[in-house]
């Protein structure tokens, strides 16, 4: 997945390496989707709002800024419980 990240010139694409690191986080949150007990659940609610306001924020300044659609989707994070 680093792969991704780095370009031929050994320079980091941030955009996609935010967006690495949020699926990895995704992924270990989502695990403990099922639990009923534990901290597993309030992380996941925790991490589920943040998520929201990101995408919210992301959609909100792209459509101010006349973003491509393609681009947005591109950059929308995954939601929890998907």
């Amino acid at each position: 997945e680093l792969e991704k990240v780095i370009s031929d010139a050994n320079t980091v694409q941030t955009l996609k390496l935010d967006k690495l690191q949020a699926d990895l986080i995704h992924d270990v949150v989502s695990s403990g989707l099922y639990e009923a007990f534990g901290p597993m659940p309030l992380l996941g609610y925790v991490y589920a709002k943040e998520t929201e306001v990101t995408n919210l924020r992301l959609l909100l300044v792209g459509k101010d800024n006349a973003i491509n659609e393609d681009i947005l989707r591109e950059r929308v994070r995954q939601v929890y419980g998907s």
